[in-house]
């Protein structure tokens, strides 16, 4: 079961569009790496991800209950909510309903 889904989702900026139907799940202990070179979505895949951007089109689906923690492109400017998982590097704080993680030792 996918904690985050992304169903056919479209996000663009001007004339240009990053993402295109991008369909794809993170299920429970799934480690995610997303390579690409400057400009080509990285950071609006993981904000779509994280739901601090909102597709174009598409849909983005979450299990009930999930707590994220979103740690910004720039470092640690990133916000967190209040009892979120706080894991360095994009949605590495993902963390499944019902279950708890202690937050990284680099960020205590």
């Amino acid at each position: 079961m996918n904690l985050i889904s992304l169903e056919k989702a479209v996000k663009a900026y001007a004339h240009r569009t990053l993402l295109d139907g991008v369909s794809l799940g993170v299920a429970a202990g799934d480690r995610v790496g997303v390579v690409g070179r400057n400009g080509a979505g990285k950071s609006t895949l993981l904000g779509l991800l994280a739901g601090r951007v909102a597709p174009d089109s598409g849909r983005v689906a979450m299990a009930a209950g999930l707590r994220l923690g979103y740690l910004a492109p720039g470092g640690l400017g990133g916000v967190f909510p209040p009892g979120a998982s706080r894991a360095p590097g994009g949605l590495g704080g993902v963390v499944p309903p019902g279950a708890s993680r202690a937050p990284s030792a680099a960020l205590r």
